[in-house]
C-alpha cells in the first residue's frame, strides 16, 4: 500500500445462474481475471471473464465501472454481443477469513446468431 492506494490482480472461479425463463446463460462455469484498485475513494474493479458451458463452448466478457460487454464466443456463442450492468456485488468471508465468496448480480441484454 502506498499513499492510501492498493492494487491487486485476482483470479475468480465460479458458476452462473440465470433466474429468468431463458436458460441460455444458466449453469456456465466462469473464470475471471480481475483487477482491484483501492484508493481513499471508491474502489475500482475491472477485468475479463470466460464462461464455458458443459459442451465446452465459451463466451467472453469484459467488465468495469459497473458495465459489462459481451465480446463474442465459440460454438453456440459465436457472434454473441451485448451489454449489461453490474447491479450489486456481495462479499462473503468464512469465519477464519480463508475462503472468500462473491455473489455478483447483473443484467445483460444480448444478441446471438443461435439464440
Amino acid at each position: 500500500m502506498h499513499n492510501g492506494k492498493r492494487a491487486e490482480i485476482r483470479e475468480l472461479i465460479g458458476l452462473t445462474r440465470d433466474l429468468s425463463a431463458s436458460s441460455y446463460y444458466d449453469g456456465l462455469t466462469v473464470r475471471c481475471l480481475v483487477y482491484f484498485e483501492a484508493t481513499n475513494t471508491r474502489p475500482k474493479i475491472s477485468g475479463n471473464c470466460t464462461h464455458m458451458d458443459s459442451d465446452g463452448d465459451k463466451m467472453f466478457q469484459r467488465f468495469g465501472a459497473g458495465k459489462i460487454d459481451l465480446l463474442g464466443g465459440t460454438g453456440k456463442y459465436e457472434g454473441i454481443s451485448g451489454t449489461g450492468k453490474l447491479t450489486s456485488v456481495q462479499n462473503f468471508r468464512s469465519e477464519n477469513d480463508q475462503i472468500k465468496q462473491f455473489e455478483v448480480h447483473h443484467e445483460i441484454s444480448w444478441v446471438s446468431n443461435t439464440q
